[in-house]
């Protein structure tokens, strides 16, 4: 009887382990998708710089120029659909 409670102990034991193991690869993984989105906002903010800085100059690089030329359609798409939700809350009023 006195094994089966020792075979029992180490499995719970071993169990515990796993558990720890497993909680703390899971805070690991939290941190790096953390970081990662700390990367990405970085490069969102390098992106919005260099497109503030070429929106209006017309000797920008031609690949750059396709990108902001493709941001300022999404611009006024977005202000489209602006307009449309605005007109549809005046007209509800």
């Amino acid at each position: 009887m006195g094994d089966f409670f020792e075979k029992a102990k180490k499995m719970a034991n071993l169990a515990a382990d796993k558990t720890g193991d497993v909680v703390e690869m899971g805070k690991h993984k939290g941190k790096i998708v953390s970081l990662k989105s700390d990367i990405n906002n970085a490069e969102k903010k390098i992106g919005r710089y260099f497109y503030e800085k070429y929106r209006d100059d017309e000797n920008v690089d031609a690949d750059i120029a396709d990108y902001i030329r493709e941001i300022a359609e999404k611009e006024a798409e977005i202000e489209e659909l602006d307009d449309m939700i605005q007109k549809i809350k005046e007209e509800g009023r």
